[in-house]
């Protein structure tokens, strides 16, 4: 078995290996600074005194206003991301799309199809309808 001599060599590699060692605190340190660069701002309105309000008034007042700060940003952001969700929704139509009358491309012999998709671009399908102009998805019957 070999004995472990703690002289100052063993030591200095502790220290190296330590937990407290300043190594492991500049990482702390960066995301410290990382984290107060990138914190959203809070604004004390009226959401935000009333959720002052609504803390437990048992706790210290830095407890309580950290716990404001803290709701007030997970709601803002929730906020966010739903009126987000709302933009990417559904589109409603309020008039009908109009209809394009396209010629026959010169390079292609068959016609293509003139109607108007929902996202206002026109039909690329051929047109195979009796008058020629629209596809099988778009034809009336």
């Amino acid at each position: 078995m070999v004995a472990v001599i703690r002289d100052e060599m063993w030591k200095q590699f502790y220290d190296k290996t330590n937990p407290k060692d300043p190594q492991y605190k500049r990482v702390k340190e960066t995301n410290e600074l990382w984290r107060d660069k990138n914190r959203p701002v809070v604004t004390h309105d009226d959401r935000w005194q009333e959720l002052y309000d609504n803390t437990n008034k048992n706790h210290s007042e830095e407890m309580r206003l950290k716990e404001a700060d803290v709701l007030w940003i997970v709601i803002t952001n929730y906020e966010q991301a739903r009126e987000e969700r709302k933009a990417q929704g559904i589109k409603v139509l309020t008039e009908l799309p109009r209809e394009v009358h396209h010629e026959k491309s010169k390079f292609n012999k068959s016609a293509t199809c003139q109607a108007i998709t929902m996202s206002n671009k026109p039909c690329k399908s051929k047109a195979v309808s009796e008058c020629g102009r629209f596809c099988k998805k778009h034809l009336i019957v």
